[in-house]
């Protein structure tokens, strides 16, 4: 079952193709879905939102509301991309897409708890995430860690997901170390002789 609020979906543009949308999907007001497009099945995608040619969809994905995913990308199964997101690149699955600055802030850890995540899976699925993201591994390291170290368990999707990138995957929000203010807060003493506590730079 298909639940529509008057989206637009194109067929595909050549013989012989199809525009494929999954079971059970919700597409709010004005969610567009260009020609040659692979929805899942269960997928959202929220009001004025857009998916442009011969991308896919995996299942259980959200597309939060005033998304653009550029043609040809990709994007993984039960993420999360937040609204008004610029997607150019392959949206790794189980992943938080900011919505803002369209970079990856960690699983999406709700969506894969309502989705039947246990705790064994979500340690599994945060060690992959640091392999990926934190390992400091080159790209063919962090195919062949994911390749050996999680063969199997939903973490195993991570491989397979990245073993087919064209387009490379959406990085993810960290600055390097010292490039932020960081405040100290700090006891200081008025003319009443009350202490307070004052946040400055350090």
């Amino acid at each position: 079952m298909l639940w529509l609020i008057a989206p637009p979906i194109h067929r595909s543009m050549t013989a012989g193709t199809s525009t494929v949308i999954g079971d059970n999907c919700f597409f709010m007001v004005n969610a567009h879905v260009a020609h040659d497009c692979v929805v899942g099945d269960n997928v959202i995608i929220a009001n004025n939102s857009m998916l442009g040619g011969h991308v896919t969809v995996d299942d259980r994905a959200f597309i939060s509301g005033g998304v653009a995913v550029h043609q040809f990308c990709r994007v993984g199964r039960q993420c999360m991309v937040g609204g008004t997101a610029r997607v150019v690149k392959d949206v790794p699955p189980y992943v938080t897409i900011d919505g803002v600055s369209t970079f990856v802030v960690g699983l999406n850890t709700v969506g894969l708890r309502r989705g039947g995540m246990t705790s064994q899976d979500m340690v599994q699925l945060k060690a992959a995430y640091r392999t990926i993201y934190r390992s400091g591994y080159s790209w063919r390291e962090v195919l062949e860690h994911l390749a050996t170290e999680f063969a199997t368990g939903p973490a195993a999707e991570f491989h397979k997901f990245l073993l087919g990138t064209k387009r490379g995957i959406v990085a993810e929000r960290r600055l390097p170390p010292g490039a932020t203010i960081k405040l100290s807060v700090t006891e200081e003493a008025d003319d009443s002789g009350e202490t307070s506590r004052r946040a400055r730079a350090g």
